[in-house]
């Protein structure tokens, strides 16, 4: 049993990293980049990243 000021201190980016590996779910570095750009952004830092999606269909590439 977690505490509730425990409970409240845990982050979406936990529940999204237990759910990750609780289901052996595994994820491109692409994604992951996409996780973690996307986890900066929320926090209030800038990040020059596109998502790895967009990227990829880009005429550049």
């Amino acid at each position: 049993m977690i505490s509730s000021s425990a409970a409240s201190r845990v982050t979406a980016a936990q529940v999204a990293c237990l759910a990750f590996a609780r289901h052996q779910l595994r994820i491109t570095e692409d994604e992951a980049a996409d996780y973690l750009a996307a986890a900066l952004v929320a926090r209030g830092h800038s990040t020059d990243h596109r998502l790895a999606a967009v990227a990829a269909n880009s005429p550049a590439h």
